[in-house]
């Protein structure tokens, strides 16, 4: 299981890098990942991605008849990789890849939904990050535009996804508690 887990991780990572590099029209490239040349720099965003460590592990939900989940774990010092589903019985609602990750000298939420958005990465920029919360947007997306994680008390995990859906002000919120069982390997 720990082999597939890793086989996944390098695919991610390959579709990730394909999809920052591919040209989004004939004369705008995507950004691709980047080395921070700043040590200031470097250290500061060092010190704002250490605040993503609570959301490490495994979080899970059950609601009308669905279970959903996230798993995250920290990779190094500048990526978190995570893992979203949906359960209802037997069949596989929703399956979703998820990174926080540093890119052109800004931090990152990038989900890639299975059978959304082309397969692909959708960036959404980080615009506010505390100590157990974080704010992450993209204006150009369909939806959601603005994605928010806070922690909200030891063990809960508060996720509200919201935009423009249909012309409408449209608000989801996930209530997330610390797994007791072991979701991922």
């Amino acid at each position: 299981m720990k082999n597939t887990f890793s086989v996944f991780k390098i695919l991610s990572l390959g579709i990730l890098i394909f999809a920052c590099g591919r040209q989004a029209d004939s004369e705008q490239k995507m950004p691709v990942i980047t080395e921070i040349e700043s040590d200031e720099k470097a250290d500061s965003l060092q010190l704002l991605f250490n605040k993503f460590d609570w959301l490490s592990g495994e979080w899970s939900n059950e609601a009308k008849g669905q279970i959903i989940g996230e798993y995250w774990r920290k990779i190094n010092d500048s990526l978190f990789e995570g893992i979203g589903f949906g359960l209802k019985g037997q069949d596989t609602v929703f399956k979703e890849h998820l990174q926080i990750l540093t890119l052109d000298e800004e931090i990152y939420y990038v989900p890639t939904v299975s059978g959304q958005n082309d397969n692909q990465p959708v960036l959404f920029k980080m615009t506010d990050i505390g100590e157990n919360y974080f704010i992450s947007e993209n204006k150009n997306h369909d939806f959601p535009q603005i994605i928010r994680y806070r922690l909200e008390a030891e063990g809960v995990l508060f996720a509200v996804i919201e935009g423009m859906l249909n012309g409408k002000e449209t608000k989801r919120e996930f209530r997330f508690r610390r797994a007791t069982v072991r979701l991922m390997p």
